[in-house]
C-alpha cells in the first residue's frame, strides 16, 4: 500500500510540475528443477520503477528515479537508482553529477536491452555496478566516437559509501550508444579501484573489456568479454557472453543468452548462465516473457546451477 501511494504521489508532482515521466512493472513466476521449495516463488510483484525528467533550459536537466524490488513475499524494499544533474556543453560535453548510471553501463545495458529478462552479464557477475554515486562526463568527440569517465563511490546503488577511495572508469567506443536499425557500435572499457586489505596495505582492483553490438532488420547480436583482477593476491575472473535476440513476427521475439565464466580460483571454465527466451507482446504496455533457463543466474551457487533448471515468467506493464 505505502508502494502504490508513493508511486501516485509522483504521478500528480509530475502533472503539476511538466515532468516526463515513465515507468515499469515487473510481475515475475519462477521455479526450480528439481524442485527446492525454499526458491520457487508464486506470482509476485518483483519491481516497478518510476523515472521522472526536467528539462530546465537548452543546457541543464535533472532526472529522479526511485527503483522499488520485491525482497520477499510481503517486503518492498526502495532504493535510488538515480538523482542526478547534468550540463550539457554545447552538445560537445554532458557533465553529470549525483546518482546515475556508471559510465561502462550505458551502451552495455542498451546493447542488450532486456533487464526484464536478465541482468548485463558484467553487473550480474560482479564485474561492474549499474549505477552509483559520483562525478561523470561523456564527451563525443568526432565521427560517433564516443568517450565517457567517471569518478563513483564503487559500492553502487543499493549500498552505503563504505570506504574512503573511488572507482575511476573509462570507456570509448564507435557508434550509437543506444542502437538504430542498420547500426553497430564496439569499444572497450576499464576500471581501476584502490582498496586497503587487513594489514592497511593499498591494492588496486582492475577491470577491463571489449564489446560489440549490431542491429540489423529487427535483429540484434552482442558480443562481450570482462576481466576482473587485483594486484594482491592475483584472483583473476574472465567473462564471455553471446547473445541475440531475433524478430519472428510483429509480437514475437526470441532471445537467447550465453555466458562462459572463468574463475582463477579453480581455474575451471563452466557454463554460468545459458537461456532462450520468448518475448510476447500483448499490446503497447503489456509484455510477456517465458524464460526457460540451462541453469539459473548467479545469485544461485554453483551446485545449484550444476543441478537445477531454472523457468521464469515475466508480466512488463510499461507506461511512457
Amino acid at each position: 500500500m505505502k508502494m502504490k501511494i508513493i508511486i501516485i504521489i509522483l504521478i500528480i508532482c509530475s502533472n503539476v510540475y511538466g515532468l516526463e515521466l515513465s515507468n515499469q512493472i515487473f510481475i515475475q513466476f519462477f521455479k526450480i528443477y528439481p524442485n527446492q521449495s525454499s526458491l520457487n516463488e508464486n506470482f509476485r510483484l518483483k519491481r516497478a520503477q518510476i523515472k521522472l525528467n526536467k528539462k530546465i533550459n537548452n543546457y541543464i536537466s535533472i532526472e529522479f528515479a526511485p527503483d522499488f524490488q520485491s525482497v520477499s513475499n510481503s517486503q518492498i524494499k526502495p532504493y535510488l537508482k538515480s538523482a542526478f544533474v547534468s550540463f550539457n556543453h554545447y552538445n560537445k560535453i554532458i557533465y553529470t553529477f549525483g546518482y546515475q548510471f556508471s559510465s561502462i553501463y550505458g551502451p552495455l545495458r542498451m546493447n542488450w536491452r532486456n533487464p526484464f529478462i536478465d541482468g548485463v552479464a558484467g553487473v550480474v557477475n560482479d564485474f561492474h555496478e549499474v549505477a552509483d554515486f559520483g562525478l561523470s562526463f561523456k564527451w563525443n568527440i568526432k565521427n560517433d566516437i564516443i568517450f565517457k569517465s567517471g569518478i563513483f563511490n564503487g559500492t553502487g546503488y543499493k549500498t552505503n559509501e563504505n570506504d574512503k577511495y573511488k572507482k575511476i572508469e573509462f570507456i570509448i567506443f564507435k557508434g550509437d550508444e543506444i542502437l538504430k536499425d542498420e547500426s553497430n557500435n564496439y569499444g572497450t572499457i576499464f576500471s581501476l579501484e584502490p582498496y586497503e586489505n587487513n594489514e592497511s596495505k593499498m591494492f588496486f582492483d582492475y577491470r577491463y573489456g571489449l564489446f560489440f553490438g549490431k542491429f540489423k532488420n529487427l535483429n540484434r547480436v552482442g558480443i562481450e568479454y570482462h576481466h576482473k583482477s587485483n594486484n594482491e593476491n592475483h584472483i583473476k575472473n574472465d567473462l564471455i557472453t553471446i547473445f541475440s535476440t531475433n524478430k519472428i513476427n510483429k509480437k514475437i521475439n526470441l532471445v537467447n543468452k550465453f555466458e562462459l565464466l572463468r574463475k582463477s580460483s579453480n581455474n575451471k571454465n563452466f557454463m554460468s548462465h545459458a537461456f532462450s527466451n520468448v518475448n510476447y507482446t500483448v499490446g503497447i504496455l503489456i509484455s510477456l516473457n517465458s524464460n526457460l533457463a540451462i541453469s539459473p543466474s548467479s545469485k544461485f551457487s554453483n551446485i545449484q546451477k550444476e543441478k537445477t533448471a531454472f523457468f521464469k515468467l515475466n508480466l512488463i506493464f510499461k507506461y511512457n
